[in-house]
């Protein structure tokens, strides 16, 4: 009987559930769209989303990277007009990979498709601008922050409570 299970095993192994992919295209459109836009009227939720998922494609940061990101005013500086942003993590963060070269090193941004626009080409992807969701992103939450943690809870009892790695990689 233990020889059969084995040959069963072997003509049919377990196939194991992978990750289900995404279409980066489909993504990029649905965040240009309601309920993400316009920004100044979207929920919290859907503000957090869109600025998460446009920093974690802008910059290629590890989750843990994202979540040591800062509002202090020496780790996050916006430009004025909105053309470019630079980030930094908190000071006391120890990446996962020590190399000197890349410890706490800024994230530079920069605006694209700003005003005013060629087309309507360049002002749908102004909507995908990471600059502009993140200012966006930063005003909306300074009233209720509780932390200098960039990324914040916008629910329940711990809203403006620093986001875990956990819960911000468990976002969609």
């Amino acid at each position: 009987m233990l020889r059969f299970l084995q040959g069963v095993r072997r003509l049919r192994p377990v196939v194991h559930a992978s990750t289900p992919q995404w279409d980066l295209p489909l993504v990029l459109e649905a965040l240009a769209s309601g309920p993400f836009e316009p920004l100044e009227l979207s929920s919290l939720k859907a503000l957090s989303w869109k600025t998460a998922l446009l920093l974690a494609l802008t910059s290629a940061k590890r989750v843990s990277e994202l979540t040591a990101l800062s509002v202090h005013p020496s780790c996050l500086r916006i430009l004025g007009d909105r053309s470019g942003a630079t980030l930094r993590p908190n000071p006391s963060f120890v990446p996962k990979s020590l190399r000197s070269a890349f410890r706490s090193r800024a994230i530079q941004l920069g605006g694209f498709s700003l005003p005013p626009h060629g087309g309507d080409r360049e002002a749908k992807l102004h909507l995908l601008c990471p600059v502009r969701a993140l200012a966006c992103y930063v005003e909306r939450t300074a009233a209720l922050r509780r932390t200098e943690q960039l990324f914040v809870c916008f629910g329940g009892g711990v809203i403006g409570k620093a986001l875990s790695k956990k819960r911000l990689a468990g976002w969609p």
